[in-house]
């Protein structure tokens, strides 16, 4: 529709035949499919003489491009568990480089006074040496990367999953 108070008082009367000419033009049933295979929202806009013609046609049309919306995002979905499988084999790969890593590590010796006994003590401590500290840390990082782009692919699927319902519904309500 257009806003009056944006034209001037003589263009008016001419604007509302033009506009007039354009909804009955539009409202023909012959256009009805196309507009609603196109995804085009009908919002009452039609006369109601020309309106019952124009809704079947358009229907059908709407049925034709909701269909396609949902096959497009049944792909979608398909798609994403193909990344979520090759995802988790990739996890699964990390974790086991993860488990069957050699643990390197720095053994240091150190020599006490114990007073209370009074005589040395010896101990030997050991701890992970730094590159090996950093190629684990390198590969949980890893994994809980894996893990963060499957649950944003999972959350993805079921927004999905919400569209096509919706989708459908309205593709049974035509």
């Amino acid at each position: 529709f257009f806003n009056e108070n944006l034209c001037d008082g003589g263009g008016l009367k001419q604007l509302k035949a033009q506009h007039d000419r354009g909804v009955r033009e539009l409202c023909q049933a012959k256009n009805g499919k196309k507009k609603g295979a196109t995804g085009w929202k009908y919002n009452n806009i039609c006369p109601p003489e020309l309106e019952e013609g124009f809704l079947s046609t358009y229907n059908v049309g709407r049925k034709i491009y909701l269909e396609g919306l949902v096959k497009q995002k049944r792909e979608e979905i398909r798609s994403l568990d193909g990344q979520v499988r090759q995802w988790n084999v990739e996890k699964a790969a990390t974790t086991a480089r993860l488990m069957t890593m050699r643990r390197g590590k720095e053994v240091k010796t150190v020599r006490r006074y114990d007073a209370k006994n009074k005589r040395y003590v010896t101990k030997k401590t050991s701890k992970e040496d730094d590159e090996t500290r950093r190629r684990r840390e390198n590969l949980q990082s890893q994994i809980s990367g894996y893990d963060s782009k499957i649950r944003s692919a999972r959350t993805k699927q079921e927004q999905l999953r919400g569209e096509i319902t919706t989708l459908e519904t309205e593709a049974r309500s035509l």
